[in-house]
C-alpha cells in the first residue's frame, strides 16, 4: 500500500509488518471454530445425541441417509478444522467448508432471517465467506502448504 494514500501515512509501515499475520490469524481462529463444533458433533456436546442426534436432525430435514452427511459434517468440520489451522490443504478443505456453510445458509437456514440469535443466517454466511476466501487465497504465510512448497 502507498503510504501517500493513507489518510495516516504513518500507519503504512505497521499495515505493512502486519499483513503477513492477518491470514494465518483468520485461518486459525475459524479453524479452531470448526474444531470444536465437529468435536461437539461425536462427544455429544451439541445435537444431543452426538452424530446419531445430528443424523436424525438431518433426516428430518430431507437430508438422507442422515447418518452419512452426519459423519461428513463432523469430518469437515473436525479434521477440515485441523488442517485450516495448519495450513495443510488449505483450499480443498476451506473449499468443503464453504460449501457445507452455503448449504446451510440456502438450503436449512430462513433467508429472511438475518440475525443469529434468532436462528438467521450471519454465522454461518460469514463463515462461508470466511472459507470461499481460504479455498481462493490458500493459507498465506506460516502454513504447511507453505512448508511444502505445493498447493492445490
Amino acid at each position: 500500500m502507498n503510504s501517500q494514500n493513507l489518510y495516516i501515512p504513518a500507519l503504512g509501515g505497521l499495515y505493512s509488518r502486519l499483513k503477513p499475520f492477518i491470514l494465518p490469524l483468520l485461518r486459525v481462529f475459524v479453524g479452531v471454530l470448526f474444531i470444536l463444533h465437529g468435536y461437539g458433533k461425536f462427544t455429544e456436546a451439541f445435537w444431543g445425541g452426538g452424530l446419531e442426534g445430528l443424523a436424525g436432525g438431518l433426516g428430518k430435514l430431507g437430508f438422507h441417509p442422515g447418518i452419512l452427511w452426519a459423519w461428513g459434517a463432523m469430518f469437515i468440520e473436525f479434521f477440515g478444522g485441523i488442517a485450516i489451522v495448519l495450513g495443510l490443504y488449505t483450499r480443498v478443505f476451506a473449499f468443503a467448508a464453504a460449501v457445507m456453510m452455503f448449504l446451510i445458509v440456502f438450503v436449512l437456514k430462513d433467508l429472511g432471517i438475518w440475525f443469529a440469535h434468532e436462528g438467521g443466517i450471519e454465522y454461518e454466511l460469514v463463515l462461508a465467506l470466511l472459507f470461499s476466501s481460504f479455498a481462493i487465497l490458500g493459507a498465506g504465510k506460516y502454513s504447511l502448504d507453505e512448508r511444502l512448497k505445493k498447493t492445490f
